[in-house]
């Protein structure tokens, strides 16, 4: 039989097998890599013990048996040469820690331990996409959906880790995955979810349905995408009760008044004493105020923006730009959308507190 050498890989050459009758030795289809052909270990120490090839394919179908195995013998070969009471045990630095083990098929380059005794559910937060309201949603594998929100649904609820900025979902116990991002950061100030090792933000996906995955890209700095912002709820804001008068948020134009959207977003109908989503509540923020919707929960925002000052003008001016305030279009139409645009003279841009 003609055996040559082929297929060097990384410095392994490897011995091939005629793959066809008078096979060309230059022309690698000709030839197949040959199975090793090695003996088994027999060794046995002592003599009449297992063989060593046996131990190994023992340990090699449960590794739970080579690790009970291994580490009292590895203490036992770090004590020799001291006395019993030379030694002492370090501390202990695996208690209430967890590693997801990698999947087969996931090639992430990195994957990070969290402690578990740190993470506390009072501190549990809801991810919603500034795009169309829908919250982040873990799934089994941890990965993220967008789903419809849903206060009471445990798989729509992180926490953030003290050490590896990971986001660790309620009810799955997993770390949020997307694209190639396993650690994230929330900027609040461009409402992006970041990861800090690649520079990825999180994006969702532009359709208005429940269950699209999630994933991640480069933002571009030019441009405020709202398949990348979202707002970061906390738990204890949404079940807290809100304290202060209710308040209206009338238009000048025609007497309609903003709603709120589960997204943050406002749009203008006709007044309604039975939806709490055109009730607002104010709170005192840096630089100004925050309009809380009675319904969502949310601040009132456009683009990112949810900080603002009302003025003698009957404006609603953007707190840290002030001459940039909300303006309603002329369309005295229900569902006519609001924006932020630079102030000129017009009822467009005239609202009333109402309580």
């Amino acid at each position: 039989m003609t055996i040559k050498s082929c297929f060097s890989d990384y410095g392994f050459t490897w011995s091939c097998l005629p793959n066809q009758e008078n096979p060309d030795p230059n022309n690698p289809w000709h030839w197949k890599k040959a199975d090793p052909d090695c003996p088994l270990n027999t060794m046995q120490i002592p003599k009449g013990s297992t063989p060593l090839h046996q131990i190994f394919e023992e340990y090699a179908a449960d590794q739970q048996k080579w690790v009970n195995d291994f580490i009292p013998t590895l203490e036992k070969m770090l004590s020799n040469g001291y006395k019993d009471n030379d030694l002492v045990d370090a501390p202990d630095q695996y208690t209430g820690i967890h590693c997801q083990r990698q999947e087969v098929n996931d090639h992430s380059n990195y994957y990070n331990c969290i402690d578990t005794d740190e993470l506390d559910q009072s501190e549990a937060f809801y991810l919603i996409s500034r795009l169309h309201g829908r919250a982040i949603e873990g799934k089994p594998n941890g990965y993220g959906k967008v789903m419809s929100f849903d206060s009471n649904d445990q798989k729509q609820k992180w926490m953030e880790t003290k050490i590896g900025n990971q986001f660790i979902n309620v009810a799955t116990g997993l770390p949020l995955f997307a694209g190639s991002g396993r650690a994230w950061t929330f900027a609040s100030t461009e409402l992006r979810i970041v990861d800090p090792l690649y520079g990825q933000a999180i994006w969702v996906p532009w359709a208005n349905v429940d269950g699209g995955d999630i994933g991640s890209s480069i933002p571009d700095p030019s441009w405020k995408n709202p398949t990348q912002m979202f707002v970061k709820l906390t738990t204890k804001e949404f079940q807290a009760p809100l304290e202060g008068p209710r308040i209206k948020i009338q238009s000048a134009l025609d007497g309609r008044v903003i709603e709120g959207k589960p997204n943050g977003d406002g749009i203008m109908n006709t007044s309604n004493e039975n939806n709490q989503n055109q009730l607002w509540v104010r709170k005192e923020a840096k630089n100004g105020i925050q309009f809380i919707n009675v319904g969502t929960k949310l601040p009132l925002m456009i683009q990112d923006v949810s900080v603002w000052t009302y003025t003698d003008q009957r404006t609603i001016e953007d707190a840290d730009n002030l001459g940039m305030g909300i303006y309603r279009g002329w369309g005295e139409v229900d569902g006519q959308t609001i924006g932020i645009y630079k102030l000129w003279y017009g009822s467009i841009f005239w609202f009333d507190l109402i309580e």
